[in-house]
């Protein structure tokens, strides 16, 4: 909807929209939460061992503490993504992804609070990189160029059900077109878990490379939305469909590189 509004040089309206987003997320962080806190119902499809299951508790619901934060930074992300500006939030990213990297070894391994913490340790890292990013994109937008141009946090508007209801027709099956993707992983170490912790390890490592590797096809994809979005707002359709295809051709043509990569690196990634 920015890069809509952006390309129809509607950007009075832009700083609006972010506030929509941002009440739309901290309405959606409270199921989160409370979903994170009673996780029975997912829970309950896997038969894992009780002390695993009681960690795995744990660990969820220290998290919920960093879900609204995280969800407000993915607003703030997907704002300035949109205007295209994604560097300084990449740099937030790799600041994080090397923060967390040392607050989960102190704490979850090293005992840097008296003893090590295992996954409570984790959680605990999740949860101070998850407010660090958000105040991080928070005081870029506040400071940065795109506070100076937009005005973000100016008059801050109260909540619009019309601006809602247009946010949700797009982002609900947005939303759910990630989840079947997300569960398509995720969902496989439950029903495994009572193979025990070791299989279920090795799955997640198995998980998180392919992660890394969808991570490239993913990032053209929020780029092409964004050049769309912004084309189609200008009315400007020849660039519309330029950027697709473009788009399109680059997912498909680097996808199949790093798919060869990763078949070509099965057996060293392994032996790592």
């Amino acid at each position: 909807v920015v890069a809509h509004l952006h390309g129809a040089r509607r950007d009075g309206e832009v700083a609006g929209i972010l506030h929509q987003g941002f009440w739309l997320a901290m309405l959606l962080s409270l199921p989160g939460v409370l979903f994170l806190h009673h996780p029975d119902a997912l829970l309950g499809l896997a038969e894992m061992d009780a002390a695993v299951d009681a960690k795995v508790r744990q660990y969820l619901a220290i998290l919920a503490w960093s879900l609204p934060a995280a969800l407000a930074y993915r607003t703030f992300y997907a704002f300035c993504n949109a205007l295209g500006k994604p560097r300084v939030l990449m740099g937030i990213g790799l600041g994080a992804l090397a923060l967390h990297a040392l607050l989960a070894w102190g704490l979850a391994l090293q005992g840097w609070t008296g003893e090590p913490l295992g996954v409570i340790g984790c959680g605990l890292s999740n949860i101070i990189i998850a407010w660090l990013a958000c105040l991080g994109g928070a005081a870029y937008l506040a400071f940065g160029p795109l506070g100076k141009r937009y005005r973000p946090f100016a008059d801050w508007a109260a909540p619009d059900a019309r601006r809602w209801r247009e946010l949700l027709h797009l982002g609900l099956p947005m939303g759910l077109s990630n989840l079947v993707e997300i569960t398509s992983f995720t969902l496989i170490s439950l029903f495994i878990a009572s193979l025990g912790a070791t299989v279920v390890a090795g799955h997640r490592i198995v998980a998180n490379i392919s992660a890394l590797t969808y991570m490239l096809p993913l990032s053209l994809a929020i780029a092409t939305m964004a050049a769309v979005g912004q084309a189609v707002g200008g009315r400007d359709w020849a660039r519309a469909h330029a950027a697709i295809k473009a788009g399109l051709l680059l997912a498909a043509m680097l996808s199949t590189l790093v798919g060869l990569l990763l078949w070509l690196a099965a057996a060293p990634l392994i032996a790592a």
